[in-house]
């Protein structure tokens, strides 16, 4: 989690220059080198578009007041708690204790350090998701040899933009699906 001194600086940033502000946080959401330049400026915009700096410090203290320790030990469905390594937002040993708290999790550490995990190599993260769920996935299918409709498949995959939410992974029809915040991507069987 933030220290208490980059909360600090974060709440005058966001309230005085909510550019250098929203700024910060891409710099921890999404930092270099496993962003670009150009992913955190857009992490930036997409920060400043979506709230105004009278907002940003409360949620970011909301979001960090959050304490669900409790409830924990009260899931009794099956939980898989992926986190990746290098996440500066809530570190790794936090996603350890959560996976701990819930009794028979799985837990799967990842590699990486951008915070939204639609972000970066997704494949780990599908390919733990479909494999918790018992169904493996290969995110490497070989090119079809023949064309679908009017258009060939580009390597056996397709990417629409859906609703945002939690993840989800179903089978459509003759594909698998995989919802990740404002990303779908499909994978046929």
């Amino acid at each position: 989690m933030m220290s208490e001194e980059l909360k600090m600086a974060y709440r005058i940033f966001a309230k005085e220059n909510w550019e250098v502000g929203s700024k910060l946080m891409a710099d921890i959401f999404v930092p270099a080198p496993e962003a670009s330049d150009r992913l955190r400026q857009l992490f930036a915009e997409k920060l400043r578009a979506c709230m105004n700096p009278d907002v940003a410090a409360p949620f970011l203290d909301f979001s960090y007041g959050l304490d669900v320790t409790d409830s924990l030990p009260k899931v009794h469905v099956p939980t898989l708690v992926m986190h990746r390594r290098g996440d500066r937002v809530i570190p790794l040993e936090l996603g350890r204790d959560i996976a701990a708290s819930i009794p028979g999790s799985q837990f799967i550490q990842l590699e990486g350090s951008l915070h939204p995990p639609f972000l970066g190599d997704v494949g780990p993260i599908v390919r733990g998701i479909s494999e918790f769920l018992g169904d493996a996935i290969d995110l490497n299918p070989p090119e079809p040899e023949k064309e679908v409709g009017t258009e060939k498949r580009e390597k056996n995959k397709g990417r629409f933009f859906g609703p945002g939410g939690a993840w989800t992974y179903s089978k459509i029809g003759r594909s698998r699906a995989v919802e990740i915040p404002h990303y779908w991507q499909l994978y046929p069987l």
